[in-house]
């Protein structure tokens, strides 16, 4: 894949302007996605990013659309994996601990939430957002110019255990209410349709509802798409936010003023300190994923693996494919972890008979935006007229962000939705 800097923008460099109807901060999808609704709904949008266009967890994630991951973390199990999160270095889940009061008010808040009556409103709430996404990306494949393999042969999730579905039946009643139940698959059934699948795997279940992308297409169709409709669109652009007052949307843009009537604010993990003093108890932490991405095609494999033994998945593509996973609440440490590159690595070779390319494998870490009560947080930013969020989508950014989008117009225009905003309310942090 390439880097995201190397996504072809223009070659001049914009001179931003005074004003405008929007400014879109944080130029991943679903900044992106929101520039656009916003441009086609008649405004005036600048969109901007401190680094380059999709370079946050935008551009190394798994491209997975994935109406079945609508249960969030938040979970009464979780708490019984805590011990091991804390004190073992290659736990799928790796938490340091932090003493400080952003976190420790972000574990308080996520332990409250680990209730079975929570986990249903999450899960319902995250469902909303991820099946009307998945309606949306048919509709984009159809529309954008530009493809970005777009596929919906659904999504594999295999064990290595012999395990039966009586194993899973929770999970699987609640999918089944949600109406996204999988399909249950003899050994023989998995390995017609996953002939790249070794000897380990002995149990699996496909998820038929899922679908899945690559990332750095994706961002590049969404981005021509954005140029072409007149959004102006400025990368490694130092924003400053700390002047601004709640009546006062006036910001700086290398050291620039530009007075936008409304501001969006859709910067992922770097969300909470942009916002500073406007929302000062947001409760995002970064959540470090991993992956490893191999520039040889993967025959044998065409819908992604969830890999359910080691919380790893595996996306195929026409010219690669990616190993990711794993979890790690470490601050905004951007260094690669060997233990956990490692354990993917493993991973891989456990669940593929020929895992090409995986010793040249391109390595990268992104910060998740991990939200404490396992929902995203869109809407008006408590006592601000004009500023929204559109943050803490957790694992499931690029799953949800065509509905993020279209939630985000319907605020800031003033125009009706089908999604619910309630449960993304901001305010439920004050």
């Amino acid at each position: 894949m390439p880097a995201t800097s190397e996504l072809a923008k223009n070659d001049q460099q914009l001179k931003l302007p005074s004003t405008c109807d929007a400014l879109i901060i944080g130029a991943g999808v679903i900044g992106l996605m929101s520039a656009i609704r916003l441009r086609e709904a008649g405004l005036s949008v600048v969109l901007c990013d401190q680094k380059h266009i999709g370079a946050g967890s935008s551009s190394g994630n798994m491209g997975m659309i994935t109406p079945s991951h609508a249960p969030p973390l938040t979970r009464p199990q979780t708490i019984a994996l805590l011990p091991k999160a804390l004190l073992s270095p290659s736990a799928p889940v790796r938490i340091k601990m932090r003493f400080n009061r952003q976190f420790l008010g972000f574990a308080a808040r996520f332990l409250r939430s680990c209730t079975n009556a929570h986990f249903q409103h999450a899960a319902s709430a995250c469902h909303q957002l991820l099946i009307r996404s998945r309606a949306l990306y048919e509709e984009l494949a159809e529309s954008l110019p530009d493809s970005f393999e777009w596929t919906t042969r659904g999504l594999l999730t295999v064990s290595s255990h012999s395990r039966s579905r009586q194993d899973f039946d929770q999970e699987v009643e609640w999918l089944n209410s949600l109406g996204i139940a999988p399909r249950w698959l003899s050994r023989d059934e998995m390995y017609a349709i996953a002939p790249a699948l070794s000897d380990n795997v002995a149990s699996g279940w496909l998820h038929e509802r899922d679908a899945h992308l690559k990332p750095d297409r994706l961002l590049q169709a969404l981005l021509n798409r954005a140029l072409s409709i007149g959004v102006q669109i400025s990368d490694n652009t130092a924003v400053e936010l700390s002047k601004m007052h709640r009546t006062d949307t006036t910001v700086t843009l290398n050291r620039q003023p530009l007075r936008a009537g409304n501001i969006v604010v859709t910067a992922g993990a770097w969300t909470p300190a942009l916002l500073g003093n406007l929302m000062r108890h947001l409760p995002i932490e970064v959540g470090k994923g991993y992956s490893l991405t191999s520039p040889e095609p993967l025959p044998g494999l065409d819908r992604p693996l969830l890999l359910h033994d080691a919380s790893a998945a595996i996306t195929p593509w026409a010219s690669s494919w990616r190993v990711g996973g794993t979890m790690e609440f470490c601050g905004q440490d951007p260094s690669l972890n060997k233990v956990r590159l490692n354990a993917l690595r493993t991973a891989a070779n456990d669940a593929l008979k020929e895992p090409i390319g995986l010793e040249q494998a391109e390595p990268w870490a992104g910060f998740r935006p991990m939200s404490a009560d396992g929902i995203p947080v869109i809407g008006r930013v408590p006592g601000c007229q004009s500023v929204y969020v559109a943050a803490g989508h957790s694992m499931l950014g690029v799953s949800m962000a065509p509905a993020t989008a279209e939630l985000v117009s319907a605020l800031v225009c003033d125009t009706s939705t089908d999604i619910d905003p309630q449960p993304y309310d901001p305010t439920r942090f004050c």
